[in-house]
């Protein structure tokens, strides 16, 4: 067991949370449709992270990401991050240095 699975431990006695915490489900590994959610949920912090007005004022600013939409894009990210790891694939991905 490595330093980061010992929360994950703490939870294996509740059936619905461990399949919650190991997206279980989640059988299809990382797709086109997880690349583009996480491109797409990327897109949309690095926009709401640039704008001056901030997420409360986005009702008065047209374009302006709003605090739910920056909610649902940081989710789809680490959900799409979590299908990712899971799917042993972030292994493969290259990095510099």
């Amino acid at each position: 067991m490595t330093s980061g699975d010992a929360p994950f431990a703490e939870f294996r006695h509740n059936q619905a949370l461990e399949a919650m915490l190991t997206f279980a489900g989640w059988q299809g590994g990382f797709s086109e449709a997880d690349r583009r959610a996480m491109a797409d949920g990327c897109n949309v912090i690095r926009t709401a992270l640039v704008q001056p007005v901030g997420t409360s004022c986005s009702e008065r600013v047209e374009g302006a990401v709003s605090d739910a939409e920056y909610s649902r894009a940081v989710m789809c990210v680490l959900a799409s991050a979590m299908c990712l790891w899971l799917s042993g694939k972030l292994e493969e991905v290259a990095c510099d240095g």
